[in-house]
């Protein structure tokens, strides 16, 4: 029964009379609001920029993003938990572009963005699938936050002085608005809370989980 809103901040990506109409009974409030101009090749840019929208035009004392390819089997009663914490989050589930230590592939790059962004402090987590300790870097398809923090809207800053600077991990843009998001979160330093095991959960991957913290047991 809280408020939803899905957002269409790209032009010329108009979704479906059918869509449209399942939001309206379902009180979903559909904002279709060209915010995405300077990145249309970056679909990913959708995420800061809407985002910051929502923290601007809001009253709600928590914002939860969920990116589109999610489903739920029962209630998130977590998302309400933001108990000692500035925001709750999912580590990666793999490596991918983190970085352990400056032997890394992608070391360079989280050099850059930690020196552009003024990260004081490193801190690590470990992956949620393969156990691997590498610098703060968060799965952004689920976040939780207080909208005091201002997390978003230091997020779209930060997010576009890396694009407009051009740095990027080796293999190009992809992970570009996860990466910055987690250095947004080591740069203003919030207190963490991780999600349980069972929220974001990577059914895709299930048969490679090797941290126990993060086996769901059937």
């Amino acid at each position: 029964d809280v408020p939803i809103f899905s957002y269409q901040p790209r032009k010329k990506f108009e979704i479906s009379s059918e869509t449209i109409n399942f939001f309206e009974k379902n009180n979903v409030e559909y904002i279709d609001l060209e915010l995405n101009k300077d990145f249309c090749d970056y679909p990913l840019a959708n995420k800061p920029l809407v985002c910051a929208h929502r923290e601007t035009n809001t009253s709600a004392e928590i914002l939860i993003f969920l990116d589109s390819d999610v489903f739920f089997l029962h209630e998130p009663k977590e998302f309400a938990n933001l108990v000692n914490a500035d925001v709750i989050l999912r580590p990666v589930d793999i490596k991918t572009i983190g970085s352990e230590n400056s032997q890394d592939n992608n070391a360079g790059y989280w050099d850059s963005l930690y020196k552009l962004l003024n990260v004081k402090v490193r801190r690590k987590v470990s992956t949620t699938v393969t156990n691997e300790s590498i610098w703060e870097y968060y799965n952004s398809g689920h976040i939780v936050t207080f909208t005091k923090n201002n997390l978003f809207k230091t997020l779209k800053e930060n997010f576009i002085k890396v694009m407009d600077a051009g740095i990027a991990p080796n293999d190009g843009l992809t992970f570009v608005e996860q990466s910055v998001f987690s250095a947004t979160v080591s740069q203003m330093e919030l207190t963490v809370k991780p999600f349980g095991k069972e929220y974001n959960y990577p059914i895709h991957i299930e048969n490679q989980i090797i941290n126990s913290d993060y086996i769901v047991s059937s």
